[in-house]
């Protein structure tokens, strides 16, 4: 039985698809048997553009860890993935756009910082979004299909979970899509000589189980109406939005009551009021909204 271990990260700036990216790998992968975790990181705004990376570990046999080193990096933006290369291991894979809107400073090409041992597929995924799609915005898409055609994916059963992962879009949404994965899959396949040695084909797995899919924010939320929370403030910051916005629509459902305040030293006031009131109450933010917690919290 052949099995696989493999660690692929997607790294670009906020606003580029590349946690939606992510996510529908890690649905992808666990719908056909496959053990996966994964760990996202994307920086602290309430709408911003900075670093991202969806971190995804994909295996055959049961994990317990995201992995260290990536085995495949993903380059949506070259910027921010030049300083992801080093959690790209010695023997790693760099998918990167070779046809960039905008020609690159020498310095600022992704392509330029790899280290001898590296191998690196140039894809343009850029001019392949515009033709599939019209614009950039499925660069994401088309970088799923070059990594899909290099694993020997089933191009079929992938193009399926991305309907799923749209269904309730409109039918263009879809549409484009999952046109800018078959674009990125079908040109690699075609122009891309494969020179790796990972691959998902002939590996045996035993009958998919039903599986819960489940991230860190959506457990906070289930885990605070479990423990009967009464009273949340909050406001809206990245990583912890997801938190509130679960919960602005469970908690009213459990006799619960939620308020979005103007900032975080509101909030946190509010939910130490809420608890010297008798009530169970929480908030959630990022690092630099504690820091301004810390008024009250000191």
């Amino acid at each position: 039985m052949k099995d696989i271990n493999i660690v692929i990260e997607i790294c670009g700036s906020a606003g580029e698809g590349t946690i939606s990216a992510g996510e529908i790998l890690s649905r992808f992968m666990s719908s056909q048997g496959f053990e996966i975790m994964s760990f996202d990181s994307y920086p602290a705004e309430i709408r911003g553009f900075g670093k991202c990376v969806a971190h995804t570990r994909i295996s055959s046999n049961r994990i317990y860890s995201p992995g260290k080193l990536a085995d495949v990096l993903i380059a949506l933006n070259d910027k921010h993935s030049i300083s992801q290369l080093s959690a790209l291991k010695e023997n790693g894979i760099l998918i990167y756009d070779s046809q960039p809107a905008k020609p690159h400073k020498e310095d600022e090409s992704v392509v330029g910082w790899t280290k001898p041992g590296m191998i690196s597929y140039g894809i343009p995924l850029n001019m392949l979004a515009h033709k599939a799609a019209g614009n950039a915005r499925g660069m994401n898409m088309v970088a799923l299909g070059a990594l899909a055609a290099l694993l020997h994916v089933d191009k079929l059963a992938f193009t399926d979970s991305i309907k799923t992962r749209y269904a309730k879009k409109k039918q263009i949404v879809i549409d484009s899509n999952v046109n800018s994965f078959l674009e990125g899959y079908d040109w690699t396949k075609k122009t891309i000589k494969k020179i790796d040695l990972h691959s998902l084909k002939d590996i045996t797995l035993g009958q998919p189980e039903e599986k819960l899919i489940i991230n860190g924010n959506q457990l906070v939320a289930q885990a605070a109406l479990d423990a009967n929370l009464s009273f949340y403030a909050g406001y809206p910051i990245t990583p912890a939005t997801k938190i509130m916005e679960i919960l602005s629509k469970e908690l009213p459902k459990h006799g619960g009551i939620l308020l979005q305040t103007e900032d975080e030293i509101s909030a946190i006031g509010a939910v130490i009021g809420a608890g010297y009131g008798g009530k169970r109450a929480m908030t959630a933010t990022s690092g630099p909204g504690f820091a301004l917690m810390t008024e009250f919290t000191g």
